[in-house]
């Protein structure tokens, strides 16, 4: 866990600057809302994407036990069993949904409190549970799979990491709400017609997280179902 904080700090200053990029793009360039906060995401996915090579090479060194010794905190919190891909369990759309918009509250809370430095811990703590299940999940599962060795690995990514990527998209969105939100009532008074103009970027913003939250539970429920279902002859 004290890596995490590690890579937060590391990151913070390059997270700090990815918004004021976002700030001088509509302020000093004329940049639209939409198009400024698109660029602000794909730059925070693309760290993100980062963190998670990282986590990659790193857990591609290490045997199953170790992995499973080592991270055995992540693995209590996300719910993963060494192999369980077969047997896992995907929810139905509404409940995951709303498992989501929890998850959302949460981010919003972390974000507007400590704003870059808690989007970055939510990004560190992400990319590492997301490769340490993903990867605890898929070794030894391919026991009686159609598929085996990376092509069964590949198969299982292609089913899990799309309802993964919408989840993210929809928790940075989240994110960049409350960290705007939050420097703007320390900044501006409320009668500021600025204060006006951030309300309507929050509402924009968190209206798109909850579109893609909602997405990614019905990927969730559809996809993993129909790959598993070709690779072992049934549903998982």
């Amino acid at each position: 866990m004290f890596c995490l904080f590690l890579t937060a700090i590391s990151l913070d200053q390059r997270f700090t600057w990815l918004l004021e990029e976002h700030r001088r793009l509509i302020v000093d360039k004329g940049w639209t809302a939409r198009a400024a906060h698109s660029r602000a995401s794909a730059s925070v996915v693309a760290m993100f994407l980062g963190m998670c090579t990282a986590w990659v090479l790193l857990i591609n060194l290490m045997p199953t036990v170790s992995l499973t010794e080592v991270f055995q905190t992540v693995l209590d919190v996300t719910g993963a069993d060494p192999g369980g891909l077969r047997t896992r369990v995907f929810a139905n759309p509404l409940s995951t949904l709303v498992h989501n918009l929890g998850v959302m509250g949460g981010v919003v809370a972390l974000c507007f409190v400590y704003r870059s430095h808690g989007a970055v811990l939510v990004l560190a703590w992400n990319a590492s549970s997301w490769v340490v299940t993903l990867s605890t999940l898929t070794r030894g599962a391919s026991e009686g799979a159609a598929l085996s060795g990376w092509t069964f690995v590949v198969a299982a990514a292609a089913a899990i990491v799309p309802h993964l990527v919408l989840e993210l998209a929809g928790y940075v969105l989240a994110a960049l709400a409350a960290i705007f939100a939050s420097k703007a009532l320390t900044r501006y008074d409320w009668a500021d017609p600025v204060i006006r103009d951030v309300f309507r970027s929050f509402t924009l913003l968190m209206t798109m997280s909850a579109i893609t939250l909602a997405a990614a539970a019905v990927v969730e429920a559809a996809l993993p179902a129909l790959v598993f279902g070709q690779m072992w002859g049934g549903p998982p």
